[in-house]
């Protein structure tokens, strides 16, 4: 249930803040984790991670800015504080899964072409352009950073086979 309730929105991070010790041990470790989850052959390669996901409410991500979610080499890079400044009204249906959701995963409708702005971890300013499986990764994290997951976006029929997959593998998982 609280999978699909969405997580604490993250809190926007001081300038001044961001060359801290705090925020700078955050990053690397979310780095940390980012890259752990990469090169299993067993397991989708992580393309993205929010704070939040990690019970840091924060408006920190990670983005792999390389990744075409076909597993190759990512090149990952924190955002602090990143906002979609525009969007296009064009939307692509793409598959997402979810560090959070474990195996689950749904299609959802994203705009094809955005434009993010934040800053990196030395404190600089950036403005970027984003399309396609790039562009889906950021604003499925900043929606992480709103307190928004990406079943929110699936129908009510959608979801509630998603709430009883959720509860088989709980079964599962409790009985192994």
């Amino acid at each position: 249930e609280k999978l699909l309730k969405g997580e604490i929105p993250g809190k926007a991070i001081e300038i001044k803040e961001i060359s801290s010790q705090e925020i700078q041990q955050l990053i690397d470790d979310m780095l940390r984790v980012a890259n752990g989850e990469q090169g299993d052959t067993n397991r989708r390669t992580m393309v993205g991670l929010a704070a939040p996901q990690l019970g840091v409410s924060k408006r920190i991500i990670i983005i792999d800015t390389a990744s075409t979610g076909m597993g190759e080499t990512p090149e990952l890079h924190a955002y602090i504080n990143p906002a979609i400044v525009s969007k296009s009204e064009h939307l692509e249906q793409g598959r997402e899964g979810c560090f959070s959701t474990g195996n689950v995963c749904g299609n959802v409708n994203r705009s094809s072409e955005i434009v993010v702005s934040g800053y990196n971890r030395q404190g600089e300013l950036a403005s970027e352009a984003w399309t396609g499986f790039t562009a889906r990764i950021f604003q499925h994290e900043i929606d992480h950073l709103n307190g928004k997951v990406f079943v929110q976006y699936l129908s009510n029929l959608k979801l509630n086979r998603l709430k009883s997959k959720i509860k088989k593998q709980q079964r599962e998982s409790a009985s192994s």
